[in-house]
C-alpha cells in the first residue's frame, strides 16, 4: 500500500510540475507583451505603422494567455495548443513587421521546447506537429531573410534600437533557465519512479519466490527446475475448518486466516525455512530447499512444535476451537518454478505427496511423521509409533510416528 501510494504520490507531482510550466509561460506571455507594449509605445521609436502593428500583435497575444490562464483548470489541452500556436504565430508575425534585428528569432527555440513540455506521451502528436510547426516557420523565415525578401516586406522598417537585444535575449535565457529546471526535475522525480517501481517488482519477487532463486531469475536463468536429494516437507491444515468457515462472515474469514499463516510465516522465517504455499486452509513449508540445509531434519521439526504450541495460545486468546495437524517427511524432491503472469516456485515428488498424506491422516493437535524423518532426527528430539500401522492411500501400510517433543527455544 506504501508503494502505491508513493506512485500515486509521484504521478500527481509529474502533472504538478507541467501545470506550473504552463502557468509560468502563460504569465510569463502576459507580462511580456504588456511590458513590450508599453515600450513600444513610450520608449522606441518606429514608423507609426510598425508601431501600431507591434501593440496590436501584442495585445492579442496577451488577451490569448490571459484566457489560456483563466481557462487552465477545465480546457487543459486547448489551453497548451493555444499557448503553442500564439507563441508561434508572435514570433513570425514581429519577425514580418520589424524584421530580424531585434533577435526576436531566438524565441523560436522557447516555442520549440515548449510542446515537449506541456504534453504528455499519450499527446505526443501534438508535441510533433507543434515543434515541426515552429522549425517551419523558423525555416521561413531564415529563407526570407537570406534572399532579402523580408527586408523588402518589411520596407526597411527593421529596429536598430539595442534595448530589443537585451530584452529579447534577456528573456529567453530566463525562460529557457526555468523551464530547463522544471524539466530536469521532472526526469529526476521519474527516475525515482522508475527506481520505485523496480523495488517493488523486487520485493513481489522475493515475497513469491527464495532469495536465492530471485538471484538466479535475475542473472538470466530463462528455466529453474533442480533435483534436490533431500528435503523436508511439512502440510499444516486447519482441523474442522469446513465447519467453522459456515459460521464467520467473508471478512472474519480472511482475518482468522491471516492471523493464523502470518504467524506460520514469521516461524518459518526465524528457522531460515522455505514457505511454499497456501491451498485453502493448508500450509506448506519445507527445509533444505533451495539450498541444502545439514540440520533440515531439526529444522522441519522445531518449526512443527514451535507452530503447534503457538496456535495453542493463539487460539485461547482468540476463544477458538481451531486445532492444527501437521505431516513431515523427508526424501528427493523436484523444485522448479512455473507460471508467466503468477509464477510460484514449488516442490514435486514421492516425498511431497506422502507429506500430504502423513497430515491428512494425522490427529488434531499433532505432528504426524514418517519412519525415515523419525530417524533422521536426533535422540534428543521424542516420538512415539502410531498405535495402528497407518493405511496411507496410494502407498498402502506405513509404520508412521507422532513427534511429540525436540530440543527447541521458543523465545
Amino acid at each position: 500500500m506504501k508503494n502505491l501510494a508513493y506512485y500515486k504520490n509521484n504521478n500527481n507531482d509529474n502533472h504538478d510540475l507541467t501545470g506550473k510550466a504552463i502557468k509560468f509561460v502563460c504569465l510569463s506571455g502576459l507580462v511580456f507583451n504588456l511590458l513590450s507594449a508599453f515600450l513600444c509605445y513610450a520608449v522606441v521609436q518606429f514608423n507609426n505603422n510598425v508601431v501600431n502593428h507591434i501593440l496590436m500583435s501584442q495585445m492579442v497575444a496577451a488577451s490569448i494567455y490571459g484566457f489560456c490562464l483563466y481557462s487552465l483548470k477545465e480546457k487543459v489541452l486547448l489551453s497548451k495548443i493555444l499557448i503553442c500556436l500564439t507563441a508561434n504565430a508572435q514570433v513570425l508575425s514581429i519577425c514580418f513587421i520589424a524584421g530580424t534585428d531585434s533577435m526576436v528569432t531566438i524565441f523560436f527555440v522557447v516555442c520549440f521546447c515548449l510542446p515537449w513540455l506541456f504534453f504528455t506521451h499519450s499527446e505526443k502528436v501534438f508535441s510533433y506537429s507543434l515543434s515541426l510547426f515552429t522549425a517551419l516557420s523558423s525555416l521561413i523565415v531564415t529563407f526570407l531573410y537570406d534572399y532579402g525578401i523580408l527586408k523588402q516586406l518589411i520596407q526597411g522598417a527593421e529596429n536598430k534600437n539595442p534595448i530589443f537585444h537585451l530584452i529579447n535575449t534577456g528573456l529567453v535565457y530566463i525562460i529557457l533557465i526555468y523551464l530547463m529546471s522544471l524539466f530536469s526535475r521532472l526526469i529526476a522525480e521519474r527516475e525515482l519512479l522508475i527506481i520505485s517501481e523496480k523495488q517493488k517488482s523486487e520485493l513481489l519477487l522475493h515475497n513469491m519466490l527464495p532469495k536465492e532463486i530471485v538471484h538466479r531469475l535475475k542473472q538470466g536463468e530463462n528455466r529453474i527446475a533442480d533435483e534436490i536429494d533431500r528435503a523436508s516437507i511439512a502440510f499444516v491444515d486447519i482441523s474442522g475448518f469446513t465447519q467453522f468457515a459456515k459460521t464467520q462472515t467473508a471478512n472474519q474469514l480472511v482475518n482468522v486466516l491471516d492471523s493464523l499463516f502470518t504467524m506460520f510465516d514469521d516461524v518459518v522465517a526465524k528457522h531460515n525455512a522455505e514457505k511454499i504455499k497456501t491451498v485453502g486452509d493448508a500450509y506448506m513449508f519445507a527445509a533444505g530447499v533451495p539450498k541444502p540445509q545439514q540440520n533440515q531434519s531439526e529444522i522441519a521439526a522445531n518449526i512443527a512444535l514451535e507452530m503447534m504450541m503457538k496456535t495453542k495460545i493463539w487460539r485461547e486468546k482468540r476463544n477458538l476451537d481451531l486445532k492444527i495437524k501437521i505431516g513431515i517427511h523427508c526424501g528427493p524432491v523436484v523444485a522448479g518454478v512455473i507460471g508467466n503472469d503468477k509464477v510460484v516456485y514449488d516442490l514435486w515428488g514421492h516425498s511431497v505427496n506422502l507429506s500430504a498424506r502423513l497430515q491428512s491422516t494425522a490427529e488434531p493437535d499433532s505432528i504426524h511423521i514418517s519412519k525415515d524423518f523419525a530417524e533422521s532426527l536426533p535422540s534428543s528430539y521424542g516420538s512415539e509409533p502410531s498405535k495402528e500401522i497407518c493405511k496411507i492411500k496410494g502407498l498402502g501400510k506405513l509404520e508412521t510416528y507422532y513427534l511429540k517433543t525436540g530440543s527447541i527455544n521458543w523465545t
